[in-house]
């Protein structure tokens, strides 16, 4: 299994987005541009392939440590018959002194960088999970542009876009979701960031003077019913009572194991 860094990042560690894409093979050999490309087509050509994304206000050693412990996870979980060939860790400028909008525009701008992605390479299958604000991310990917049913999985944990977006009703995201098999999200209302931070900061100032809109992450769907039917949840406030406890979520462990 080759762990391949994708860095959306200047320098891998910078604030800003590069100039061409960059990424690191076996955590030493850097490629940029037209190498980077080749590497890329090389390890995900008829490849099971597993996309990972971190969240807001990460920098690249804490998204770094992240990956690694939700795939010690899934190892301990699920043995070392993990269904992939290529892991690609998608690393995205989310933090910024700016604050939490302007780390929305980063993730719509990584979007459509892993779009452009997803759109060049042909795997075998892809997987994609995410984390908080790096489900804007996934989701922006797949708005256009990609065909319907390029991801087999999509599993967003706490995902940190407001709870109506995958509907047909607000149609923010719901041609996202035509893009995937399945789409698994991933809420607890024990969620601390998500039921009382998301509610100010994730808001638009009108919608503040109703209380907020309610995360994806913190409720699940706002109506289910208007979801297009790859989509799924997984409510697990009993066991995740911290913003990034997904990553040992028993629960959601038990749903890896489902697909190996």
């Amino acid at each position: 299994m080759t762990r391949i860094q994708v860095s959306f990042r200047r320098g891998f560690t910078g604030r800003m987005f590069p100039a061409d894409l960059q990424i690191r093979v076996g955590g030493s050999s850097i490629y940029s541009s037209t190498a980077a490309w080749s590497r890329l087509q090389m390890a995900t050509d008829g490849k099971r392939v597993l996309i990972l994304i971190h969240g807001y206000n990460n920098d690249f050693y804490a998204a770094r440590a992240a990956y690694t412990d939700v795939l010690d996870n899934l190892v301990r979980e699920c043995g070392w018959a993990l269904p992939y060939d290529t892991i690609l860790e998608v690393y995205w400028p989310g933090r910024t002194f700016l604050g939490f909008w302007a780390a929305v525009g980063a993730a719509n701008g990584a979007g459509r960088r892993l779009r452009d992605l997803l759109v060049r390479l042909w795997p075998a299958s892809v997987d994609i999970e995410t984390h908080s604000l790096g489900a804007r991310v996934a989701l922006e990917a797949l708005k256009t542009g990609v065909t319907p049913g390029t991801v087999r999985n999509l599993i967003l944990t706490a995902p940190a876009v407001d709870d109506e977006s995958l509907g047909a009703k607000e149609d923010q995201y719901y041609q996202s979701t035509l893009c995937c098999q399945r789409v698994l999200v991933c809420y607890s209302q024990n969620d601390p960031v998500l039921g009382k931070w998301y509610r100010r900061l994730g808001s638009l100032p009108w919608n503040l003077l109703s209380g907020g809109d309610a995360a994806l992450g913190w409720s699940g769907p706002s109506d289910i019913f208007s979801c297009s039917a790859s989509v799924e949840t997984l409510n697990d406030s009993d066991g995740v009572l911290t913003h990034g406890g997904w990553k040992s979520s028993s629960a959601l462990l038990r749903e890896w194991r489902l697909l190996v």
